[in-house]
């Protein structure tokens, strides 16, 4: 039973890491913008917690960032396809990570081109 529980945690841990290695690298957003997604950072942002199982990724603002500096906000992305995917900021400005983690939202990635994330589309993200 233990040889399964560690294969089993293994699996999971090499599902993450595959997960986090997919989205690294440099994208083109469907905004013309650029973002370049590491092991710890979405674009000047630092990577708090990222949940693969959820597709979630909680992010700390830069203290000297223009808009909301040292907060957190929770992003909920699409499983890639064909070196594209789709990413929502559900929560922004947030003063902890759980806080971000923790707010109730409601998304739609069912057409991330035109709604569902709030009033807007999503961010497409294709790899460069």
């Amino acid at each position: 039973m233990r040889i399964v529980s560690i294969l089993f945690a293994f699996t999971l841990l090499t599902a993450c890491a595959s997960e986090h290695e997919s989205l690294q690298g440099t994208w083109s957003t469907n905004f013309d913008t650029e973002e370049t997604i590491t092991e710890d950072a979405w674009g000047a942002n630092t990577i708090d917690q990222w949940d693969a199982s959820t597709n979630t990724v909680i992010v700390r603002t830069p203290d000297d960032a223009e808009w909301s500096p040292g907060t957190y906000s929770k992003i909920i992305y699409t499983d890639p396809v064909e070196e594209s995917f789709y990413y929502c900021i559900a929560a922004f400005g947030k003063e902890t990570a759980e806080a971000a983690l923790n707010e109730e939202v409601s998304v739609d990635d069912s057409d991330p081109d035109n709604a569902g994330c709030g009033d807007f589309a999503w961010t497409k993200m294709t790899l460069k």
